[in-house]
């Protein structure tokens, strides 16, 4: 399910967030989405409500030629 959905108590939306906050300091160009499911029936029908999902999108950079380096 849906990180936001799932974030139920305190402790639980801080630990989502602390996660968010470390993956953005090792990699700061990236996205984090915390609804990475649709919201319609036949979507959650497939969802583990025990899981806390997101997803992390990692910006393209250009391939370094390392024989250059």
């Amino acid at each position: 399910m849906n990180a936001t959905s799932q974030a139920i108590t305190p402790e639980l939306s801080i630990k989502i967030a602390h996660l968010a906050v470390l993956f953005r300091a090792q990699f700061p160009d990236s996205q984090i989405d915390l609804n990475p499911w649709l919201t319609d029936s036949k979507t959650q029908s497939q969802l583990d409500p025990y899981s806390i999902d997101l997803s992390f999108y990692l910006p393209k950079h250009n391939e370094v030629d390392i024989s250059k380096a």
